[in-house]
């Protein structure tokens, strides 16, 4: 009596389980490291946004960040620090790195998921993170979902339970608070 060499049905099914289970793993881990890389570059952003500021401060805007009303930040400002166009290329990054519009669409003019102001000496700028949802109390995960920076320098990292009073204190203020 000669013996079939090969796999049975169930042993080709158990393998290809395991193979899925394996491969659902894997893209798990790698849509959160997608996440944190985009909440990365959303930091990197508003870094660089605090930068240009400066330059901005400095130079053209000759001692002030001129005057934006708290709020979305628009993707039409001409006269002040969010008028600058490597101000704006910055705040599109932002926004689409957060899964907002990035300023771009019909009748689009602001950044999504991005709020700014200005005064005088002083600027806040704040932008939703990819990793938390800022939207939806009900579904936020642990840990920061929104950042922000202002003139000084200063960053928070602010969780969507207290981002409502936390963002109108940073605008009140024109300083983010400390981490909540």
């Amino acid at each position: 009596m000669t013996k079939n060499k090969g796999f049975t049905l169930i042993e080709l099914l158990v393998v290809i389980a395991i193979i899925g289970i394996l491969a659902s793993v894997v893209l798990a881990s790698l849509n959160t490291a997608r996440n944190k890389a985009s909440d990365a570059a959303v930091k990197g952003s508003l870094q660089q946004i605090r930068n240009q500021a400066a330059l901005y401060y400095d130079g053209v805007g000759a001692g002030s960040h001129g005057t934006q009303a708290a709020g979305v930040c628009p993707n039409n400002a001409t006269v002040n620090l969010f008028g600058d166009s490597n101000i704006k290329a910055m705040l599109a990054q932002a926004s689409l790195r957060s899964g907002g519009n990035g300023g771009v669409g019909s009748g689009v003019t602001t950044y999504s998921n991005t709020y700014c102001y200005s005064s005088g000496d002083n600027f806040v700028v704040i932008a939703k993170l990819a990793t938390g949802d800022a939207d939806n109390a009900a579904t936020v995960t642990a840990g920061p979902d929104t950042w922000c920076i202002d003139a000084t320098g200063a960053v928070a990292a602010y969780t969507y339970a207290a981002s409502t009073g936390a963002i109108s204190q940073a605008f009140s203020t024109n300083k983010c608070t400390a981490s909540n």
